[in-house]
């Protein structure tokens, strides 16, 4: 499976070099050494206890040291972010109301959205008894309606703009990720393949509208 990435990944390096404009900074700051120290140990700690947290054999009492360690090293982060001029993390952009619901709400979505990929496999293969060759072909079907959006998010958000279609489109990509929760081992292909293919789609389309939202008001030299 890995090196069907590799052509994948190679094909995007050759479009982001051929695409991407070489944007350079006007003036080079300093690297922020220890909000780099803080934020890498605070982030790591914090997600190292909720793996043992969710390990069946990983110590409930390790993985509370663990989070309450890495809280309080991003906490000490925070602080310092706000005593430096150039923070590795600017938390000011979180002032930016576009940025912020972005960040926050388009959060709530991906964790949901971010787990279909390792849920449904499991699902189909341990739950129903497909070969991974079986599940493949079914979940592949996501795949091939979230690239297919790309085609036409442009025209949707010019047509109703983004908070029509951040409200609407929540509403049915979350009903669409709930429909796979009534997937049975009897539930024909064709329908499982057509729910996956439509619930790509929107969740692409919704990915895509928060990303684009969440830049359209950060200052150009912020963006980095």
């Amino acid at each position: 499976i890995f090196w069907l990435n590799v052509p994948v990944g190679l094909a995007g390096l050759a479009q982001a070099w051929a695409l991407v404009p070489q944007v350079k900074a006007e003036v080079l700051k300093p690297m922020d050494w220890l909000g780099l120290v803080l934020t890498g140990l605070g982030l790591s700690l914090a997600i190292f206890g909720f793996t043992l947290l969710g390990s069946r054999t990983g110590s409930g009492a390790l993985a509370g040291e663990m989070m309450a360690a890495g809280a309080a090293l991003l906490a000490a982060y925070a602080w310092h972010a706000r005593r430096t001029p150039h923070p590795i993390l600017d938390l000011t952009l979180s002032r930016i109301s576009t940025f912020a619901i972005s960040l926050w709400a388009g959060a709530l979505f991906r964790i949901s959205v971010g787990a279909m990929p390792f849920l449904l496999p499991l699902m189909l293969q341990v739950g129903f008894g497909m070969s991974a060759f079986q599940s493949g072909s079914l979940t592949f079907a996501s795949a091939v309606g979230a690239m297919s959006m790309k085609l036409t998010a442009a025209p949707i958000l010019r047509r109703w703009g983004f908070r029509q279609v951040l409200v609407v489109n929540a509403v049915i990509s979350s009903a669409l990720l709930a429909a796979c929760a009534l997937f049975t081992a009897a539930t024909p292909a064709a329908v499982v393949m057509t729910v996956l293919l439509v619930g790509g789609f929107f969740r692409s389309l919704q990915f895509t509208s928060l990303n684009t939202l969440g830049y359209a008001d950060v200052e150009h030299a912020q963006m980095s």
